[in-house]
């Protein structure tokens, strides 16, 4: 009898689980799409990613912002993370720094304007714009698309 207790308490406790995990994964994808819910689970390995690999997780994080009348903010994240891929003058490190920089700003559009942190938004685009003086390429890309980040992002002064 016991036996049997330990089973059916297991079995419930499996079955609890993998209702609620299922349950969650039925709200997040259907709250935000099945590709931005893969990329949110790539956003969580942030500090293992490759620039290649944290331009694919911003692209979805895009897609799943992109508004109809917001084409500018995906635009310009495209862009930017375009640019960084293609910039030889930083070192591996740096370049996976701006990655992650990206990937946040990205998920920061996503998010509704009262939810933002604009402190943290600030300081990422200060960094941008420290990186872009010293790469060119991602310099060239920051002049053109940092102010429509910073325009979108951040509220009035």
């Amino acid at each position: 009898m016991q036996a049997f207790d330990a089973v059916l308490e297991f079995s419930l406790l499996a079955l609890f689980v993998g209702i609620c995990g299922y349950a969650v994964r039925l709200i997040f994808t259907t709250m935000r799409g099945d590709e931005a819910a893969r990329a949110a689970a790539r956003a969580a390995r942030a500090p293992e990613l490759t620039v290649v690999e944290a331009h694919r997780t911003v692209e979805a994080l895009i897609e799943a912002v992109a508004a109809p009348g917001e084409p500018d903010v995906v635009e310009a994240l495209h862009r930017l993370t375009e640019a960084l891929e293609e910039e030889a003058a930083l070192e591996a490190d740096r370049r996976a720094e701006v990655a992650e920089v990206l990937q946040d700003l990205s998920e920061a559009a996503e998010a509704p304007a009262g939810e933002r942190r604009p402190g943290r938004i600030h300081a990422e685009v200060e960094l941008l714009g420290r990186v872009a003086s010293t790469a060119p390429r991602f310099g060239r890309a920051w002049s053109t698309w940092g102010p429509v980040v910073s325009g979108r992002l951040l509220p009035p002064p």
